[in-house]
């Protein structure tokens, strides 16, 4: 990971945890997620500025979603591969290791949590290939977003699709601000 900050911006993907976002840079420059603790962030690029990032926990299913994330890509042969976060004794990451290693990919790049209260926040630009860590400075996805993509934690052990990816993402119920009184007002930054 790069030295610099990089930048929190409303218009990035933020992945939540166990999902993953599969993008290119004409569509979005850059992909997030907040908060790898214990978790592991897998990132995926090719030189065609296509990438995917991806929110591992410790009760993700490794193997559907490590083949699901890779199944986005064409040529294997020609992927960066990198993982973030994590924490002593590792088990997470060499769960995924392993499935990738399958695949015939090894990371380029591991970079893990070394205290029990190291976390990171994860930004890819896709146009530039640069990772950094980056502070979190507002959530870009909506409370009822966050709050579904929690919930549905406790139903599945799979890998999301975000509703920003390539293709299309998993179900999310259309937002509805008005339970809070913020009808007719925006947001924006």
């Amino acid at each position: 990971m790069n030295s610099f900050a990089g930048i929190d911006e409303l218009k990035t993907p933020e992945v939540a945890q166990r999902e993953y976002i599969y993008t290119n840079s004409e569509v979005n420059e850059s992909i997030q997620t907040v908060g790898v603790y214990t978790c592991v962030a897998l990132v995926v690029r090719d030189r065609g500025g296509n990438g995917a990032l991806a929110h591992f926990d410790a009760a993700t299913d490794i193997d559907r979603g490590v083949s699901e994330v890779l199944s986005n890509f064409s040529d294997l042969s020609e992927l960066e591969v990198s993982l973030f976060g994590g924490q002593s004794p590792y088990r997470l990451e060499e769960e995924i290791k392993e499935k990738l290693l399958e695949y015939g990919l090894t990371p380029d790049r591991i970079l893990r949590n070394t205290t029990s209260k190291a976390s990171m926040n994860i930004n890819v630009n896709l146009k530039t290939g640069i990772i950094s860590d980056y502070t979190e400075r507002f959530s870009n996805t909506s409370y009822s977003t966050r709050k579904f993509k929690s919930d549905r934690l406790k139903f599945s052990k799979r890998l999301y699709r975000h509703e920003k990816s390539i293709g299309g993402g998993d179900y999310i119920p259309a937002e509805d601000e008005s339970e809070f009184g913020f009808e007719g007002f925006r947001f924006d930054m």
